[in-house]
């Protein structure tokens, strides 16, 4: 796999799937997802993996579509590239999980005044539709430098719990 790492026991029950494109910023192409997508089928199907972690690197998770790649698409190229099918595909893993963390890594670069529209009502809205689907996995919520507003992002998304930055005075 050229675009992740693969650790299938980084520690007993527990396989890590690394974005590996520090020079984009782990940004997601069709290739990268594919791996990803890969990586997933095959974890869902081994009873030795209990939870699946993937993360990206010191300077960033994923910097979100690599845009540059789409840059000189059509839409119907894009449309013919189907690169949704594969986000369906993840969605459909069923390794189980005792509770699913939503990191918003940009929280905290927000003025309080645009935090609801881009940080607590997108946040609420997954919530809501993984409760659908799996009504009895506890929330955490990590709004990264978000500081002491950290306990109403999640009463108001609704998450069961919270994680903190060191720094934040408790």
């Amino acid at each position: 796999m050229e675009f992740i790492k693969v650790t299938e026991q980084y520690q007993p029950g527990i396989a890590l799937i690394q974005l590996y494109r520090p020079k984009e910023l782990n940004a997601l192409n069709p290739q990268l997802m594919q791996e990803v997508r890969d990586a997933l089928q095959e974890f869902d199907k081994n009873e030795n993996v209990k939870v699946i972690i993937i993360t990206g690197n010191d300077q960033a998770f994923a910097a979100g579509a690599d845009i540059k790649q789409m840059a000189d698409k059509s839409a119907i190229d894009m449309q013919i590239m189907d690169q949704f099918s594969t986000w369906d595909q993840i969605r459909k893993t069923k390794t189980g999980a005792d509770a699913v963390q939503i990191f918003d890594s940009w929280a905290g670069d927000l003025p309080a005044s645009l935090r609801n529209k881009w940080v607590v009502d997108p946040l609420a809205e997954m919530i809501s539709k993984l409760r659908k689907l799996h009504p009895d996995i506890p929330v955490i919520v990590f709004a990264r430098g978000a500081g002491a507003a950290q306990p109403a992002i999640a009463e108001a998304t609704k998450a069961q719990a919270i994680s903190v930055e060191s720094e934040l005075a408790l």
